[in-house]
């Protein structure tokens, strides 16, 4: 009797820790964009909507910068795929611009989800993409402690 019951508990640990992993892989909703421009005005920085400069690739494109700190570029492409192709169109050409003197980490990325950061002795680049948002961070190292400040605040 002990062994079954030590079994069963055995079994619904097992099952707790699969799915506690697999919850882990899953995508979180993106910011809304109305989300986005509301924390970005809160903390005093100006966001420009520049939707319709681009609107036959991206259905909400915000730009959102304080010129000698930091821009935050906020992308709604149109499904997953297009937003995951945009996330690694980006990060590759990041990594062109910046690698040479840099330290790059980069988390898990899945056709839903991926975070890429790079920074270096003078800037700090974010890319973080999920289901069919990229937000993308680029600013000055002196900055970045600010930049993951702001982050975290959009739930990054």
């Amino acid at each position: 009797m002990k062994k079954t019951v030590r079994r069963g508990i055995a079994m619904v640990l097992t099952l707790l820790m699969l799915l506690s992993l697999a919850a882990c892989g899953k995508a979180k909703d993106p910011l809304p964009p109305e989300e986005f421009k509301s924390i970005m005005e809160e903390l005093g920085i100006t966001v420009v909507d520049q939707t319709s400069l681009h609107s036959e690739k991206y259905q909400t494109v915000y730009l959102a910068c304080d010129e000698d700190k930091y821009a935050f570029e906020y992308y709604i492409l149109k499904d997953t795929d297009t937003a995951s192709d945009f996330y690694h169109f980006v990060t590759d050409k990041v990594e062109k611009q910046f690698k040479k003197d840099s330290t790059v980490v980069m988390a898990n990325s899945t056709p839903y989800k991926g975070d890429y950061s790079l920074s270096g002795d003078e800037y700090y680049v974010r890319v973080i993409h999920t289901k069919d948002a990229v937000l993308y961070v680029r600013a000055y190292a002196a900055n970045k402690d600010e930049c993951k400040n702001i982050l975290n605040k959009m739930g990054y």
